[in-house]
């Protein structure tokens, strides 16, 4: 086992290639067109990533209305990339959240927002988020993506992309 050194103490890191329980990756499924939104949306045209024939490790995740259900609890790394072209315009802003809940969106949630800036037309953009979110409760505990432009954006379908890797039990 590789040993790293925390301050104050060392830390036995095991490592195995089996430790990963479960592996999962989504894309958007069609060009998303969207014209000066002055909010997030909800990302819900998404279907399963199977480019070089991936399947998930796992049980994988369940997608309902772009509401993600987790398979199992634990520690799960959860990244999302999107690619956005300006057709005509700049766009000041143009980013993503990834909208994370522990009350099934019973609340608003919490998120990990983040931009891009386009101040040309006609230019690609890609952005890139992750988070790492403890999940107590399979029933309870929900993710979903939003999407954020202040001027008029293409988000790219097989460049926006959504994974889920499991890093752990609770």
């Amino acid at each position: 086992m590789p040993i790293r050194k925390v301050p104050e103490r060392i830390v036995e890191v095991p490592y195995s290639n089996n430790m990963v329980t479960e592996i999962d990756m989504w894309k958007l499924t069609n060009t998303w067109h969207y014209t000066s939104v002055s909010t997030f949306i909800d990302i819900t045209d998404i279907s399963p990533y199977t480019v070089g024939g991936f399947s998930p490790k796992g049980a994988g995740m369940s997608i309902s209305s772009g509401i993600f259900t987790f398979p199992s609890t634990g520690y799960y790394k959860i990244e999302y990339t999107m690619a956005f072209v300006s057709p005509g315009q700049s766009s000041a802003f143009t980013g993503g959240a990834i909208r994370l809940s522990e009350d099934n969106f019973a609340t608003g949630g919490d998120s990990i927002v983040g931009y891009s800036n386009m101040f040309t037309t006609s230019i690609y953009t890609m952005a890139e988020y992750q988070t790492i979110f403890k999940v107590d409760s399979t029933a309870t505990h929900k993710c979903k993506f939003q999407v954020y432009s202040q001027e008029t954006v293409y988000v790219e379908p097989d460049r926006t992309n959504f994974r889920f890797i499991k890093l752990g039990e609770i």
